[in-house]
């Protein structure tokens, strides 16, 4: 296989609606370029901060076609022709099972960029964190944050595990065709909601949960903050090793 050039580089970024990549790397010149599947990305900045223990400069850019391996691939062998940034790809762990993760992460690895997937569901869930609502909400007493965030679980957990039931399904379907055992699916995410709530707390639910039930709370509550309870060992390593 031929060696990218700069010029094959832009058809492909064009083909792909990334050709901004270019330009956005060339006006910033970051020492790593994070590629995420998210088109709201400030809670994953607030993530990077928490993490970059060795203030790195660091990129951020959205592309919807992270999870497609093939075309992330491509993605990757693009901006290699014009730039030397370390390259990290996010995707959110989402319901995948542990196997599936590791195998996105050989295939990210082997086209030349470090995987990061979230530990949780998603990037939000990070923000879901008690230790996280109690460091950005000091107007909201120790009790009655207790009682807000149990509420919003408790509200938001049937759509948390219809949600979770209805991505296996697609991811299944994709995967194996037709032949899909929905009652199997079922069974398997009842089993992960009995495991600890970070297998399965999907932080976008959260989220929507919380500002439900801090309505009548002076203030509200505050979720996309910084704070120091954002820790991510994966993602600090990827970031320290740039």
């Amino acid at each position: 296989m031929k060696e990218a050039t700069v010029d094959d580089s832009v058809d492909v970024l064009l083909d792909m609606g990334a050709l901004d990549v270019k330009e956005y790397l060339a006006a910033s010149q970051p020492e790593v370029l994070i590629v995420t599947e998210d088109s709201i990305i400030r809670p994953l900045e607030l993530l990077v901060d928490a993490n970059n223990v060795k203030n790195k400069k660091v990129a951020i850019k959205s592309y919807f076609g992270v999870k497609a391996v093939d075309n992330t691939r491509s993605l990757i062998q693009a901006i290699r022709a014009f730039s030397n940034a370390k390259i990290v790809v996010h995707r959110d762990r989402d319901y995948l099972a542990d196997a599936d993760v590791e195998t996105w992460k050989k295939a990210i690895r082997e086209a030349g960029a470090t995987p990061f997937v979230t530990s949780g569901a998603d990037v939000e869930a990070y923000f879901s964190a008690i230790e996280h609502l109690a460091h950005v909400n000091p107007h909201i007493g120790p009790l009655e944050l207790e009682a807000l965030r149990a509420g919003a679980l408790h509200h938001k957990t049937p759509a948390m595990k219809e949600k979770a039931i209805n991505w296996r399904f697609d991811f299944a379907k994709k995967a194996k065709g037709i032949n899909v055992n929905v009652g199997k699916i079922a069974a398997e995410v009842e089993q992960i909601f009995a495991m600890d709530e970070k297998a399965w707390l999907h932080g976008k639910e959260m989220v929507a949960g919380l500002r439900d039930g801090a309505a009548k709370i002076p203030g509200g509550v505050d979720v996309f903050e910084p704070s120091p309870h954002l820790t991510d060992l994966e993602l600090r390593s990827a970031l320290s090793a740039a």
